[in-house]
Formats: C-alpha cells, sequence, structure tokens
C-alpha cells in the first residue's frame, strides 16, 4: 500500500499540529469572554478601591492637618 503525503508526515508534526489546533480553539473561545470578566471581576475591584480612596482620602487629610497644627 502506497502512502499519501499527510501519512508521511512525522509522529512529531502531529502533535504539533493537534496543540496548536487546540490552542488556537481555546484563544477563540477566551476572546469572547474576556470582556465580561473585564467589566464583572475588575469592574467591582474597581470601583471597591475607588471606593476606599474616597473613604481614606478626607480622613488622611484631617490627621495630616492635625498633626501639623499641634502646638505642644
Amino acid at each position: 500500500m502506497k502512502k499519501t503525503t499527510l501519512q508521511k508526515l512525522p509522529r512529531n508534526v502531529w502533535v504539533i499540529t493537534v496543540t496548536s489546533f487546540l490552542t488556537n480553539a481555546s484563544s477563540e473561545m477566551l476572546v469572547n469572554l474576556i470582556p465580561f470578566f473585564l467589566a464583572n471581576v475588575l469592574g467591582v475591584r474597581f470601583a471597591d478601591q475607588v471606593g476606599k480612596g474616597i473613604c481614606t482620602a478626607p480622613r488622611d487629610a484631617l490627621i495630616a492637618f492635625g498633626y501639623f497644627c499641634k502646638k505642644d
């Protein structure tokens, strides 16, 4: 039986081909999920950090102002 051109390829080439295909497929799936991740997970963290900054900035300013205004 005569081997075709594809059957003559070494095993390493087939393994790399399958690996490349699976990597490409998984990348295509993740591209669709990235906006949801950024909006939900990182958006919540960003809002949490902004909230902490808004709360602690006046407190830190009052502490610093009190420290500089002390007359002992």
